[in-house]
C-alpha cells in the first residue's frame, strides 16, 4: 500500500543516516532528499519515485518507477527519526518502561547519548512515542495473560477441589480469590505444596442461583494490602501473592498498577468483580422485593413445567421413576423423590424442578408439591491467617460474602413454610453435593 510504501522509505533513509520528505502523493509518490525539499538548482538530487500498478486478477501494489540513490558531497540531510521509529530504538524503550514518569529532556538526552541522535523533538512527538511504546507493551503483556488458564489448571489439579481466580475491591486494590469445594474449607484444608499462608472457613453454606450462572463453589476474598511482615511471594502456584501488595502500600502509591502486567491482570480482575458484583445486587433486589424466584428462572420453571404432557413416565419403586421422551430418543432420566434428584443437565446445573421432575410428580398424583424455587441469603466469613500468627491463632477476618441457596421440591418438608424448612435444605444440598464430590474422587 501506499503507506507501507512511505513506512519503507523513511526507514531506508533513516539506516543510512539521512532523511526523505514526501513530495507528492496519490498513486504517483515522489521522495526527495530533505535537504532539496525547497527544489533549489545546487540541493541534494537523491529522489525515488513510486507509482500504483496493478497486474491481471491481482490486487494494486506499489513498485519504484524511478531512483536516484546517490547523495551530493554537500549534502546536509541527517537522521530524523519518526514518531514510529522512537518507539523501536532500544533506548527510549528501556527508558520508557522502565521510568512511565520520565520527562521529555531525560529522553532527549538519553537519545543523543545512546544512539547519537540530536535534534530538538517536540513535546508531543515524544510523549507519542513514549505511549506507543507503552501501549505495545501492554498489548505483548496482554497476550501473555492467555497462559493464565493453563496455569490455574495445574494448581487446580495438583489440590483436589480447588479454583483460583483474581478480583479487586472497591479501590482498585487487587484481592486474591481462592475457591474450594466447601467440605474442603470446613475442614481447613490448605492447598498442597510448601505454603506460608491458607485460608480456612468458620462456616460454609452455598448453593447455585437461578440466572444460568453456575456457583457451586465457596468464595474466599483475601485482602492483604494492609498486612504487616508481608512477604514477597510468587504468582502463581501460592495461596496469595505480593504481587502489588506491600504492609505500607508503597507499591500502590506509586502507581505500580500502571505497570505492563498489572494493566493486563487488572482488565481480567474488573470483569471478575463486575459478575459477583452483580450477582450480589440481584439476590438483594431479589429479598427486597420477596420475590421467590428470578426473572429468568421463573420463564424457566415455567418452560419445564408446559413440557411435563410430552413425557412418558415409568415407576421402578415408590422412590425411583425413569422418564422418557418418546420417540426423540431412547435415553431415559432417572428421577429420586425423596432425594430430590434428577440426572439431567438442567437438574444439575439450575437445582431447580425439572420437566422429569414434574411429569414424575403429575404421574404420582402430587404435583402440588412441586413450588418454585426458594432463595435465601447466608454468610460466608473467610478468615486468613500468615505464617508468623499460626502458632497464636491469630485470626484476621477478611471478607463476608453473600451467598445464596435454592431449594429444589416439596416432597418431604415438614412444613409449607419454606423459612421454616431451611435448616432441612440446607442439609439437603450439603449431603447433594457432598455424595456428587465422593462419587467424582471415586472415579
Amino acid at each position: 500500500s501506499g503507506k507501507t510504501a512511505t513506512y519503507f522509505m523513511q526507514d531506508y533513509t533513516f539506516n543510512s543516516n539521512t532523511n526523505c520528505v514526501v513530495e507528492s502523493s496519490g498513486k504517483m509518490k515522489k521522495y526527495k532528499c530533505d535537504d532539496n525539499r525547497n527544489g533549489a538548482e545546487d540541493g541534494c538530487k537523491w529522489e525515488v519515485r513510486v507509482s500504483c500498478k496493478k497486474k491481471r486478477d491481482s490486487t494494486p501494489f506499489f513498485g519504484v518507477s524511478s531512483i536516484n540513490d546517490e547523495h551530493s558531497d554537500f549534502c546536509a540531510s541527517i537522521a530524523k527519526p519518526t514518531r514510529l521509529q522512537l518507539a523501536q530504538l532500544a533506548t527510549l524503550r528501556a527508558a520508557a518502561l522502565g521510568d512511565r514518569t520520565i520527562k521529555r529532556k531525560a529522553l532527549v538526552s538519553m537519545l543523543q547519548s545512546g544512539d547519537g541522535i540530536s535534534m530538538p523533538f517536540s513535546r508531543s512527538m515524544m510523549y507519542r512515542a513514549k505511549n506507543n511504546i507503552l501501549q505495545s507493551a501492554n498489548g505483548e503483556w496482554e497476550a501473555s495473560f492467555k497462559r493464565f488458564p493453563s496455569m490455574l489448571a495445574d494448581l487446580r489439579d495438583s489440590s483436589n477441589g480447588t479454583l483460583i481466580s483474581l478480583s479487586v475491591d472497591q479501590h482498585q486494590r487487587f484481592l486474591r480469590c481462592g475457591d474450594q469445594h466447601p467440605s474442603d474449607i470446613a475442614l481447613g484444608s490448605p492447598l498442597q505444596g510448601d505454603l506460608p499462608s491458607f485460608l480456612e472457613a468458620e462456616e460454609v453454606k452455598t448453593g447455585e442461583h437461578g440466572i444460568n450462572d453456575l456457583d457451586n463453589l465457596s468464595e474466599a476474598l483475601c485482602e492483604c494490602s494492609n498486612f504487616e511482615n508481608e512477604k514477597k511471594l510468587p504468582m502463581f502456584k501460592w495461596r496469595t501473592s505480593n504481587f502489588v501488595e506491600s504492609a505500607s502500600d508503597v507499591l500502590i502509591e506509586n502507581d505500580v498498577r500502571q505497570s505492563d502486567p498489572c494493566n493486563g491482570i487488572y482488565k481480567i480482575a474488573v470483569e471478575e468483580m463486575a459478575k459477583f458484583s452483580q450477582r450480589r445486587n440481584t439476590i438483594n433486589s431479589w429479598q427486597k422485593s420477596k420475590l421467590i424466584l428470578t426473572s429468568y428462572a421463573k420463564k424457566l420453571w415455567i418452560l419445564e413445567k408446559e413440557l411435563v404432557g410430552e413425557y412418558k413416565v415409568g415407576r421402578s419403586s415408590d422412590t425411583i421413576s425413569y422418564v422418557s421422551h418418546p420417540g426423540v430418543t431412547t435415553r431415559s432420566r432417572e428421577v429420586n423423590i425423596p432425594n430430590l434428584w434428577c440426572t439431567c443437565s438442567h437438574f444439575d446445573q439450575m437445582r431447580m424442578a425439572c420437566r422429569h421432575s414434574f411429569a414424575v410428580l403429575r404421574e404420582r398424583g402430587i404435583q402440588d408439591q412441586a413450588l418454585p424455587s426458594y432463595v435465601f441469603g447466608v454468610k460466608l466469613q473467610i478468615y486468613f491467617f500468615r505464617q508468623e500468627y499460626e502458632s497464636s491463632r491469630e485470626r484476621r477476618p477478611t471478607a463476608e460474602c453473600d451467598c445464596e441457596a435454592v431449594s429444589i421440591l416439596q416432597t418431604s418438608w415438614p412444613s409449607r413454610n419454606p423459612m421454616d424448612c431451611k435448616q432441612w435444605r440446607e442439609q439437603q444440598l450439603f449431603d447433594l453435593r457432598l455424595s456428587r464430590m465422593q462419587r467424582k474422587r471415586s472415579q
